[in-house]
């Protein structure tokens, strides 16, 4: 599956992308910039986008409004206190919301849409 993690810890980044290569993903970073996360989305079109809300959840909420337009079904969240993953289930109604510790799982389960679906 085609994963682009979108993390503002960049080590971090790294680590989880290690973990989702390990598993057998196709994975890309962005780790500076939401504008760019959302350039990246457009020309790779991922299965997946995987953004953390533990670090930083503020500039993952404004990568939401950019991202969510094209790429809500295919938006999962990672961790974050439930304030914040409240505020992004309101800006984000499809994404999917999991923890790091089981993240591995819940993408091992996930069927990505078509791209042209709602």
């Amino acid at each position: 599956m085609r994963i682009l993690v979108v993390q503002w810890d960049y080590p971090a980044a790294r680590r989880r992308a290690a973990e989702l290569r390990d598993a057998g993903h196709d994975v890309a970073i962005e780790a500076n910039d939401g504008g760019a996360a959302y350039r990246k989305a457009r020309t790779d079109l991922p299965d997946v986008i995987v953004l953390d809300l533990a670090y930083r959840p503020t500039l993952t909420r404004q990568a939401t409004r950019a991202l969510n337009r094209l790429f809500g079904n295919r938006l999962l969240f990672v961790d974050g206190d439930e304030h914040v993953r409240d505020r992004v289930r309101r800006q984000a109604p499809q994404a999917r919301f999991t923890t790091a510790d089981e993240l591995v799982a819940t993408l091992a389960e996930y069927r990505p849409p078509p791209y042209g679906e709602p």
